[in-house]
């Protein structure tokens, strides 16, 4: 019982993380619409409902018995859980003000080498070597399509950190 408490207050710091990167990473400038994202969210959102409906049977089950205590806590992490991975599909992969979101990871503007267009509304990010994989030749690279109406707005955003 004691390792469920520790792995709630643990998921909570993860909810907390993934609402305070939202507000850290500044206005939107434009979204990857991606059905990878589409699909995480429904498949995490389906875990929740099946999780919640287990959790719901359990406290009525066991309202006049001995609840498994236990067995609530468990159901409450799944829950939590699948709210991480919810918040970081609904994030995806996006261009702010402040940095990129690549699967829901941000990454700021200073972290990141450079940029390139692949084609006109194809953009390629290429990282900073870290200094844990300082020695690491291949630089991670990441593209995101953006829909044609944002390609203006992204190329602004990105001559601002990036002046050629």
């Amino acid at each position: 019982m004691r390792f469920n408490i520790v792995l709630i207050v643990f998921v909570t710091i993860l909810i907390l993380y993934e609402v305070q990167s939202l507000t850290r990473s500044g206005e939107l400038i434009a979204k990857e619409k991606n059905i990878f994202y589409i699909l995480q969210v429904v498949t995490w959102g389906i875990f929740f409902v099946a999780f919640g409906l287990h959790l719901k049977r359990n406290i009525i089950r066991n309202y006049n018995n001995d609840m498994s205590v236990g067995n609530i806590l468990s159901n409450v992490i799944w829950m939590s859980l699948s709210i991480v991975y919810i918040i970081r599909g609904l994030k995806g992969s996006a261009i702010r003000e402040n940095g990129i979101f690549v699967f829901g990871t941000f990454h700021k503007w200073s972290k990141i080498q450079s940029y390139s267009w692949v084609s006109p509304n194809i953009i390629q990010f290429k990282f900073k070597a870290s200094k844990l994989f300082k020695r690491c030749k291949p630089v991670a690279k990441v593209n995101i399509i953006l829909k044609e109406e944002a390609v203006s707005e992204v190329e602004k955003i990105v001559q601002e950190y990036f002046p050629s």
